[in-house]
């Protein structure tokens, strides 16, 4: 019980993820379920006895040489500065032990459908840059990465048939308008990866 709990928590934290920067209060609740997962994670990682795999070290490595910007430590003190977002997301990566999105496909397909259906609707109300699909993220890279992403993870885990392959069919489709609608680095480099790794 506790096991799906997590899953479905988990899901719910990548899917308000590219909302976290909207305006709409949603920030608050993403770290909150962010800090319990993480919290929750490790636990599963201690009592499982749970090792770092080679993969955790190099993910570690490459944040902490590329991404960790000294000049970010001049930032004020805040969720959003650099020094405060990376490790947590760090800690994020390495205790989502035994994570297997088939198990909360369904559940996750629906959650990128909604999130993808709101984020052109809102677009198309003039929310964010009119020229490219910036909204509700701010940045088209970030964005356009994080759908591409969610398009990828449905299409490796999905063994599903009926209208359950259906949804994440759509989940798909609108993913991949997000990114294409971003217009931008990020989302050239997910579309690659969506099609090198499918």
């Amino acid at each position: 019980m506790l096991v799906q709990l997590y899953r479905i928590s988990v899901v719910l934290e990548i899917l308000l993820f590219p909302w976290i920067n909207s305006g709409l209060g949603i920030e608050v609740i993403f770290y909150l379920l962010l800090v319990i997962n993480i919290c929750i994670g490790a636990y599963f990682m201690w009592a499982k006895n749970h090792k770092l795999l080679y993969i955790d070290l190099l993910v570690t490595v490459f944040i902490l040489a590329f991404l960790l910007n000294p000049s970010s430590y001049w930032e004020s003190l805040g969720l959003t500065a650099v020094y405060i977002r990376v490790p947590v997301f760090l800690l994020r990566y390495v205790f989502l032990v035994s994570f297997s999105f088939s198990r909360v496909l369904p559940i996750f397909s629906l959650g990128v459908l909604v999130s993808s259906v709101m984020a052109l609707y809102l677009w198309s109300l003039g929310m964010g840059d009119q020229w490219r699909l910036n909204y509700p993220y701010g940045d088209p890279n970030m964005q356009g990465f994080i759908f591409g992403t969610y398009a990828l993870i449905i299409l490796i885990e999905r063994k599903e048939k009926g209208w359950r392959k259906m949804i994440s069919t759509i989940a798909v489709i609108s993913s991949l308008a997000i990114v294409l609608l971003g217009a931008s680095r990020g989302s050239t480099l997910s579309l690659a990866i969506v099609s090198f790794c499918y």
